[in-house]
């Protein structure tokens, strides 16, 4: 499977879950993303994501648990960006909505 199959399945559940209103099934799929805009060379977009997804995790009173995902783009992230920069992009991510993520991978995937 390609990456760009990869994002689409993940943004599909992403809007599933969002219609939903399921906080933490949107949180995974944020995951999913940002692992594979990680390893796709954003890692910028990938950071966002994943400030995002924390703070769908703190809204709903959860933890991330046993995500590979957020592994795999957390550890790519942090070789490609500097602490501070990942601070500031993690930040900015925690004030996105999930409509801006959504137009922000669709944006990066053109």
């Amino acid at each position: 499977m390609c990456s760009s199959d990869l994002v689409a399945r993940n943004s599909a559940t992403l809007r599933a879950a969002l219609e939903l209103q399921l906080k933490i099934y949107v949180a995974r799929a944020l995951h999913g993303i940002a692992a594979v805009e990680a390893l796709e060379g954003d890692p910028e977009l990938s950071q966002r994501l994943l400030g995002l997804a924390d703070r769908l995790f703190a809204e709903s009173g959860r933890e991330i648990r046993d995500s590979v995902a957020y592994d795999i783009a957390l550890t790519t992230i942090q070789t490609a960006l500097s602490e501070t920069r990942q601070s500031e992009l993690r930040a900015e991510g925690a004030h996105m909505t999930v409509l801006d993520a959504l137009a922000a991978i669709e944006g990066a995937s053109s």
